[in-house]
Parts: structure tokens; C-alpha cells; sequence
């Protein structure tokens, strides 16, 4: 048996543990209860009442309201349970609240048509379910994950800057804890119930906590990329948000996420644009650099055909077989080489 852990809380002795998530909890509360108030307003508004003006007689009072019971040889006139002492019952099979045509002003013509639905006013659900959102979104942001409720948030020109910083530090702190403490301990209890005859060091498994988390959608890293791409930012940090970009896109294809890495990671000159190109050849820089940084993807793929297990070599080695290929197909030459406008 083990403790699960969580944030230390109290100065002094007895310390208790709290959770990593318990800042949603007062928000996430008035969820439950505003969720519980708004059902019934659902149902209310679901099924419409009905009015009718009741216009047939009612047969078991014949249409006086009342019927005589003789009770110790003496009548006694009570009320009509079937029309409710109106004297005239509607005919429809559902239930509807029901008005006496003699209440009507008279000589008053009788409604066209005799029923009707009352309007109701739907305000205060638009109000509890906007109230609700707010608080889930508040629950949300307690935890650093607002993220979460920023799916197309982009588009609708509403969005808030996502502070990557206070995310990604609630993840890593929540996920290290996790490795650390409780999946270390589930791992030892399992192993004893299942082998209790055998060392736990000898069958204890590997366990690597991740290094690197993202939570953001795809539509976000773009919109980060494009920000910083208008920003002017450095190259490097450019590179670094591609390749998230990239990890996320090709999460679920290992071979064409390592390439499309590659194509940056062995690019000499990654982000520089055509006259940044040109300036580096004019102050010198070999050619077969600059070809290499056009022609990157070409120079992978014939790597590739060349040896099949390319992609799964260290870095050091892909630098160096991509830099012998393109000083191959440079001829080794210092002459101009043409750049693609």
C-alpha cells in the first residue's frame, strides 16, 4: 500500500497532500449545481404546456360541475372530479390546462383555433449555460490547462495568449511526480502479487519519464509559428516550433516524422531566405553548402536509396554522409551555382 502524493500543504506537522487538480474544485462545483438547477428548466421547456377552451359538457355532471351523492337519506352535491367543477372537459388524451368557454367575456367569440401554447421565457437558461461555460473555463485556467477550451478560439478571434511557460511547468511537475512516486509503486505491487517468488531487480522494468510534453492542437502550433514568423524571431526558435509542429502532425508515422526533422536538422542554412543565400556565397561560404541547404530533401532521399537504415543513424553520421553527397554532386567547383528564384 502507497500514497499517491501530491502538493505538500501545511507548515506543520500532521502535513497532508493535495491534489494537483484541486484548484478546480470550487469552480467545477458550481458546474455540478447549476448543471442539477438547469435540468429541470430543460424538461419544463422540452414539454409545452397546452390551453384549450373547454367546450364539450361533461358527462357525469351533465355540465352543472357538480354531482349529487345521497348520503343518510340526505343529497349531498360535491365536486365533479372529472372536469374539476367546470361543467366542460376537453377531449384531448394529454394533459392540458383547460379554460371554460363561460369565462370568456360574453357574446365573445370563441379563439381561432381553441388551443394554444403559452411563449416561455428562455433567458435564464441562455444566462445558467453561459455561467456554467464560464466556470468550466475557470476550472480549466485554475490548472494552467486553458488550452483546453481554446480549440477554435483562432478563428473566432477571441483567443488568449497561451502561456507556454505556466503549461507546460504544471505538466512536467504533474508528470514527474507521476513517474516518480506512483507508477514506480504500482509497477513493485504488481510484481509482487504476480511473482512473489522472484527478486523485483531482476524483473523491473525501464521506466523514462517524458522529457517534452504538448497538449496544443495542430491549428495552434501554426498560429504560434506564423506569430513568430511575423515576429522576426530567431531561426533557431523557428526550427524548434516546426518541429512541434511536426512531431504533432506526423505523431502517428515514426519514418516520415524523422525525415521531415532531418530536413531541418541537416539543412546548413535553415530559414535563410534566397538573398541571405546569396550574401553567404558572396562573403565565401563553399557552394556545396548552399546547394545543400536548396536541394536538402533531394540529397535525403538519395541517402536513403543509398542505405535504407539512414534515418535510424546518429546525427553525426547524417551530417556527414549528406555533406559527402552534396560535395559529389557539386563537383567539388567554385563556380557560381544557380539558385532557384
Amino acid at each position: 500500500m502507497f500514497r499517491l502524493g501530491g502538493i505538500i500543504k501545511g507548515k506543520l506537522e500532521p502535513y497532508y497532500y493535495e491534489s494537483f487538480m484541486a484548484g478546480v474544485l470550487p469552480h467545477w462545483n458550481q458546474v455540478v449545481n447549476l448543471s442539477s438547477d438547469l435540468q429541470p428548466q430543460y424538461t419544463n421547456h422540452m414539454f409545452l404546456e397546452k390551453w384549450e377552451v373547454a367546450t364539450n359538457e361533461c358527462d357525469p355532471c351533465k355540465g352543472t360541475g357538480q354531482i349529487t351523492i345521497r348520503i343518510k337519506d340526505e343529497d349531498e352535491h360535491i365536486r365533479c372530479e372529472d372536469c374539476g367543477g367546470s361543467g366542460q372537459v376537453s377531449r384531448s388524451p394529454y394533459g392540458v390546462f383547460t379554460v371554460n368557454k363561460d369565462a370568456l367575456n360574453p357574446g365573445e367569440a370563441l379563439p381561432t383555433p381553441p388551443f394554444g401554447y403559452p411563449s416561455k421565457p428562455i433567458e435564464i437558461v441562455d444566462k445558467v449555460e453561459a455561467r456554467i461555460k464560464a466556470e468550466e473555463e475557470k476550472g480549466f485556467a485554475s490548472i494552467n490547462l486553458e488550452v483546453i477550451n481554446q480549440t477554435g478560439a483562432n478563428q473566432s478571434g477571441i483567443a488568449k495568449v497561451i502561456d507556454r511557460q505556466d503549461l507546460d511547468s504544471y505538466l512536467l511537475r504533474f508528470s514527474n511526480h507521476v513517474f516518480e512516486y506512483v507508477l514506480n509503486n504500482m509497477v513493485l505491487f504488481t510484481a509482487a502479487w504476480r511473482y512473489p517468488d522472484k527478486e523485483y531487480e531482476s524483473i523491473k522494468p525501464e521506466i523514462r519519464a517524458p522529457r517534452d510534453l504538448n497538449v496544443l492542437t495542430l491549428d495552434q502550433l501554426s498560429n504560434e509559428y506564423k506569430d513568430a514568423s511575423n515576429s522576426n524571431v530567431s531561426t533557431n526558435y523557428k526550427a524548434h516550433l516546426e518541429k512541434e509542429i511536426i512531431r504533432s502532425k506526423f505523431v502517428n508515422n515514426e519514418r516520415l516524422m524523422k525525415f521531415n526533422e532531418l530536413v531541418i536538422d541537416l539543412n546548413p542554412f535553415f530559414g535563410r531566405t534566397i538573398d541571405e543565400l546569396l550574401t553567404l556565397q558572396n562573403l565565401g561560404e563553399p557552394n556545396w553548402k548552399i546547394y545543400k541547404s536548396n536541394n536538402v530533401k533531394s540529397i535525403i532521399n538519395s541517402a536513403i536509396f543509398k542505405n535504407p537504415d539512414f534515418l535510424q543513424l546518429g546525427l553525426e553520421d547524417q551530417i556527414s554522409i549528406t555533406n559527402d553527397i552534396a560535395k559529389e554532386e557539386t563537383g567539388f567547383s567554385d563556380s557560381p551555382v544557380l539558385i532557384p528564384s
